[in-house]
């Protein structure tokens, strides 16, 4: 999958769900990392928040839970210049005063406190699956650990969702009256473990689970006050001391406690990330330096492109802004009746930027030359 270009103009679009459409093949694994680093070059103009989430989640192939306490009909306008897919996540979030959580499997979108303490109770829970399990027979030990897809329709209740997981792997539900009765839209996710199945639905009721030693029931309790995992570092006795007064400068939110080789942590799963890299980059020997990133080649990108009524040279810049360059004599091109600010309108999906070119410049009698990343624009033949 190559680098993606979207220009979308919006206005009055329905949030709901297709059900007749196919679910999109989700990316996982590399695949699924890289897509979120490349950039979305898009336009929204009165749009609604689901609609574009769920439009960045089909075209993209990554899939989205948007929580319900978002207002998925809050109508915005945004422009996203080259930004990630992942930072573009976390810019729509935030237009319902929310923020994003990427796991290895889904991106989130909810409220700021719940995403910052998601992929800590996905790990949390999942350590206490592992635990439970590995007490069992190997039958059930896979029922519990192994990922599952997940999928709803429009209307279920979050019970039943619940119900859902909890049937897949013969798991009696405790306490469901806690979820309350609520409506939820269609959604459908890849093969995800039974942490974070479960996390994903009932962090929206400010909900969490807890597995009984038989490995038979689910115990739906609330999330506690502290949400924090523990590690252990071995280190350098010789840089103990410099490494505790970096964590105080960078990462004061992480609870520490230090011996003369050993150091303690106590934060989020984000937090002790981060200070395992810096932990890492000051016990390296040696520090490498980033290669500077190089542009993806026009050969290995594929553009999306929809724009209507649009002027071409407002085209033009917003493909440019993805580091193609377009070279062209404007005096030229209108001595032969081309205006580069006419309206145009272009629809295409995935396509190589050759077929995206030839579909909005050979209407308009231009011809175009593709060099490295320079595209040369000059009259059609027949109109000089």
């Amino acid at each position: 999958m190559g680098c993606m270009l979207m220009l979308l103009f919006c206005a009055g679009l329905s949030a709901a769900a297709d059900e007749t459409q196919p679910a999109p093949a989700w990316l996982s694994g590399t695949k699924y990392e890289w897509t979120l680093d490349q950039p979305v070059v898009a336009t929204w103009k009165n749009a609604e928040l689901r609609f574009a989430t769920q439009s960045l989640s089909e075209e993209r192939r990554i899939p989205v839970v948007f929580d319900r306490r978002l207002d998925p009909n809050h109508v915005f306008s945004l422009e996203a210049n080259d930004s990630s897919l992942r930072e573009t996540f976390g810019r729509l979030a935030a237009i319902s005063q929310g923020s994003v959580s990427v796991t290895s499997q889904t991106v989130y979108l909810g409220p700021m406190a719940s995403a910052g303490r998601l992929r800590t109770l996905i790990a949390l829970r999942h350590t206490d699956v592992q635990q439970v399990a590995a007490t069992l027979s190997a039958s059930r030990r896979k029922s519990l650990t192994e990922r599952r897809p997940l999928n709803w329709q429009n209307l279920d209740t979050p019970l039943e969702v619940v119900q859902k997981v909890a049937a897949q792997r013969n798991l009696r539900i405790q306490y469901g009256e806690r979820l309350p009765h609520d409506l939820w839209s269609a959604t459908d996710l890849p093969a995800i473990s039974l942490a974070e199945a479960l996390t994903l639905i009932l962090i929206q009721y400010d909900l969490t689970f807890r597995l009984a030693p038989t490995g038979t029931t689910l115990e739906l309790i609330p999330i506690p006050e502290k949400v924090a995992i523990e590690k252990k570092w071995p280190l350098p006795r010789a840089k103990v001391e410099a490494i505790s007064r970096a964590i105080q400068d960078e990462l004061p939110q992480v609870v520490t406690e230090s011996t003369a080789e050993e150091l303690v942590a106590q934060g989020t799963q984000e937090q002790l990330e981060a200070l395992e890299l810096l932990i890492r980059t000051m016990t390296s020997e040696t520090a490498i330096k980033p290669r500077p990133k190089a542009p993806t080649p026009l050969s290995k990108r594929r553009l999306t492109f929809q724009a209507k009524d649009a002027p071409l040279s407002a085209i033009l810049e917003k493909i440019s802004s993805t580091g193609i360059q377009f070279v062209f004599d404007r005096a030229e091109l209108k001595r032969h009746g081309i205006d580069i600010d006419q309206l145009v309108a272009i629809d295409v999906k995935d396509v190589p930027p050759e077929e995206l070119f030839e579909t909005l410049f050979s209407p308009l009698k231009i011809d175009f030359k593709v060099d490295g990343l320079k595209v040369v624009l000059s009259p059609a033949a027949d109109q000089k």
